[in-house]
Parts: structure tokens; sequence; C-alpha cells
């Protein structure tokens, strides 16, 4: 029978506790609880049907779990605890993916991750699981590469120009950007190793990291509303609501309201749902990362004290290198300075201003998509519609349909026309009377006769007519 008055559950959630009882110390000093642990990782083996019979031989020596190493899953890693007492004596281990195959995270040869093992982490037939790299403190966490072992060092931080004289190894600029084994020194290093500089070597023999890009990504401001997934080089998907582009904000009368912080602190009246897809964002100096050189490349300057730039890495409609938008509500052509040449004089009205092209229609839901190249492929057709179900006698419906024979079907609705050159076409074209025949992709049709003086285009036989739904100009 249970000893409920024994029940350390009982007794800390009834604050009974005033010190740690036996039972809580039992608790504690269980190796058979699961809890995370850090683990460097040495290397991701991303494609195990990659690897050759060399390679499993070395893990096979190598690796605690060695039964493991011809069955192991995609993307799971080799790893080695940061150093501490109580360790396994076996130097690397197998860490298989904490997330099913339907979600893999990025990681990569010398960061840390969260690990979780099932029962006993010193039992050689226990498995262990790779949760996600480690989330570190401000100046150490990178979206495309963190090196764990800098928050070792005091926080790095601008300096004058007299710390710089008198700066100790320890605060020097050189070593804020580099690739330390803790304090780097035999007694402080997290990575057991007999070389000077673990961590360099450990990347440079691991095979994944010639899969890897060191560069500089901008760091990114997610609203507390928002989901947001970032892949390791400027990639990112933002489930959010509607934001102010960056350029806009610095173009416009918001550069007068004292915005503190990025556009995500500034409510613009989008409150909808929103889905930003982009890559390659800060490509100006607006949104654009400080940029530091470290031994592989560049980096963003995580450095504390610096003027950092407050629209880093924000949204810029105008300048991110390609974009697919989806919004519930929005006034599109607004927000991405859509705003085509409006034609002073319209057909028969001369003098006369008006424009359907930059009249669009606000407060709609609307996708958009951006960049300097855009290809739409399909294997069997294309076909674009305006479809509204309100226009339920199809009045306005149109449509561009592109078919697998090869045909271009441009069809407007039953009050519109097709207007080639502006909004402001307004010529009519000169058609032949008879049907024209289509042969093997080849138009033929018969000629209009007309005499000195006479007219064509009256639609008596033989003398052609015009078109009723194209306009030129």
């Amino acid at each position: 029978m249970v000893d409920y008055n024994n029940n350390a559950l009982r007794k800390y959630f009834n604050n009974e506790l005033n010190s740690i009882t036996e039972e809580l110390r039992t608790l504690r000093q269980s190796k058979t609880a699961a809890y995370f642990k850090r683990v460097i990782v040495v290397d991701v083996i991303s494609d195990p049907a990659s690897l050759n019979s060399e390679d499993i031989e070395s893990l096979t020596s190598r690796v605690k779990q060695d039964f493991l190493v011809t069955t192991l899953p995609r993307n799971c890693i080799i790893g080695k605890h940061v150093r501490s007492p109580g360790n396994s004596s076996y130097d690397e281990e197998i860490f298989y993916p904490f997330f099913s195959s339907h979600l893999s995270l990025p990681v990569k040869p010398g960061e840390h991750v969260w690990v979780f093992y099932e029962g006993d982490s010193e039992a050689k037939q226990d498995r262990g699981f790779w949760l996600s790299r480690i989330h570190e403190r401000r100046d150490v966490e990178d979206a495309n590469y963190t090196h764990s072992d800098r928050q070792h060092f005091e926080p790095a931080k601008e300096l004058t120009a007299a710390e710089k004289i008198n700066a100790k190894q320890s605060s020097d600029e050189a070593y804020r950007f580099s690739f330390n084994n803790g304090l780097n020194t035999p007694q402080t290093y997290t990575l057991q190793t007999d070389s000077s500089n673990g961590y360099d070597d450990l990347y440079s023999e691991a095979k994944a990291s010639n899969l890897g890009n060191i560069a500089a990504v901008p760091r990114y401001t997610s609203r507390p509303g928002d989901l947001t997934i970032q892949g390791s080089n400027n990639q990112l998907i933002s489930l959010g609501t509607g934001r102010i582009s960056a350029s806009d904000l610095q173009a416009k009368e918001y550069s007068d309201e004292g915005i503190i912080g990025s556009t995500a602190n500034l409510v613009s009246g989008q409150d909808k749902g929103t889905i930003d897809i982009v890559v390659g964002r800060g490509q100006t100096s607006l949104t654009s990362v400080s940029t530091a050189l470290n031994s592989r490349g560049t980096e963003a300057n995580k450095t504390i004290g610096i003027e950092e730039n407050l629209l880093e890495g924000d949204s810029d409609f105008d300048t991110d290198a390609a974009r697919v938008y989806l919004a519930i509500n929005t006034s599109i052509d607004s927000d991405f300075g859509i705003n085509l040449t409006t034609p002073a004089v319209i057909g028969a009205k001369v003098g006369g201003i008006e424009s359907e092209v930059n009249n669009s229609q606000t407060d709609k839901s609307a996708t958009l998509v951006k960049a300097d190249q855009i290809r739409l492929v399909a294997r069997n057709d294309i076909k674009i519609v305006l479809s509204d179900p309100s226009d339920s006698e199809g009045m306005r419906e149109a449509s561009i349909t592109i078919l697998n024979s090869g045909d271009i079907i441009i069809t407007p609705g039953k009050q519109g026309v097709i207007k080639l050159g502006g909004e402001d076409a307004d010529k009519a074209i000169l058609m032949t009377d008879a049907p024209a025949t289509n042969a093997q992709g080849q138009v033929t049709a018969t000629p209009i006769l007309t005499t000195m003086g006479g007219l064509v285009g009256t639609s008596v036989a033989g003398q052609g007519t015009f078109s009723t739904k194209v306009l030129i100009k």
C-alpha cells in the first residue's frame, strides 16, 4: 500500500517540505530518471545510405551503441557529453532525432544540443534522442551557427578606447568571435580533447561541415502571437499579422511617430492573419545586419552595446530577395507599392481622368508572389480565372487559359473587353468577316476586298468587320 504521508509529491504540493526529504533525494539521484543533458555535436549523419564500409567500421569502433550503426535513421547525430564528472566512459554516442521524420531541425558540428534518454543513460542498450540546438544568450545565439562556449566569457560588449588598451584576452575583440573551448584552459574545457583548438579540429574533421554554409543572417523579431520558422540561411516563414514594410516605415509618417524597435512593435491596423514566406532579408542598410569576421567566414555582430539596427531582419517588401505573401485582409497594391501608369484620356471622354487599374479593392484577401524572376510551369494546362460567387450571371467572369494543345485563349467577361497597350486602348482591330481556318498551328483567312475610295469594315460580305471584344493602343 502507498504511504501517502511519505509521498514526496504530496508533500511538495502541500507545501510541507522544509528540507529535501529522503524520497526527493532518492528521486534526484536515481539513474532511471529521464532528463535533458547538454551534448556537443561531433557530426551529423544526414544520409546514412551514403556511409561506406570504412565509415561504418570507424563509427562502430568509436560509439557507445555500436549495434545501431548499420540501421541509423536520417538526421541522427554523433555527440559527446559536455565535460562533467560521472560521464560515461564511452567517448561518443549515437543520438536519434527526437521528432518524427515529419520534422527535421537544423544542427551543425560543434553546436550544442539537448538530449534525452528513455531510461538509464549509462546502459549501453539505452538510446538517446536529440531535441534541438540549445538557445543561448543574446550575444551568442545565432540562427546560422551558435558556438555555445562563448557563454563562458563575459557578455560581449563594445569597449571604449581605454578598455581596448587594457583588455584581457577574454574581453579582446579577437575572442568575441572565436571558437573557444571553455575558457581555453584544459581545466575548463567543455570538449574533452588534447588539442588547444578542439572545436576547430572537430568542425574540420566532420563530414557534415562540408554541407553547411557559414554566413551572417539577420535576426528577426516576432510578435508575441506569431509562429516563426527559420532556416539557417536567411529563410523564414512567419504566421502572424500584417506588418508595415520597413521601407514604408522609413518613407511615411511612421518615422515621425517615434517608433522604438522593429516593425514588430508597430500596430499597422492589419490585425488579420498573414503568412509571410521570405528569403533574403536585409538586402539594404535599412534592414541589414552588422557583420563580424571569424575563422570560418562571417557572422552577425552580436556585440551588446553597439548601435544596433532596430529594423534588422524586418520585412522590406521592396528589397527582400523573394517572397510569397498570403493575407486574410489587406490592401495589397498599397502595401507593395503597385501603382501602374494611369492615362489622362480614355476613349471618348476627352480630358476625363478615370482609372480602374489603380482602383483595386481594399480590405480583401490577397496572395502575392514577388521575386527577380517568377516561373509558373504546368505539365498539362494553366488557367487564370476571375470568378466571383456574387456574379451569378458571369458578367465579369474572365480567364486566360493555356491548353496542352499549345493554344492560348484569352476570354474577357460579358461586360469587358481585352485591352492591348494600356488601360486607354481605344482602337478597334479590322478583321475578315469570313471564319479563318487553323491547320497545324497555321492560320489562313479570306482577304478583305476593297476598291479605290471604297469602304472596309462595313460587315458587308468580303469587306471585313471590326473586333467587338479587343481594343488596342
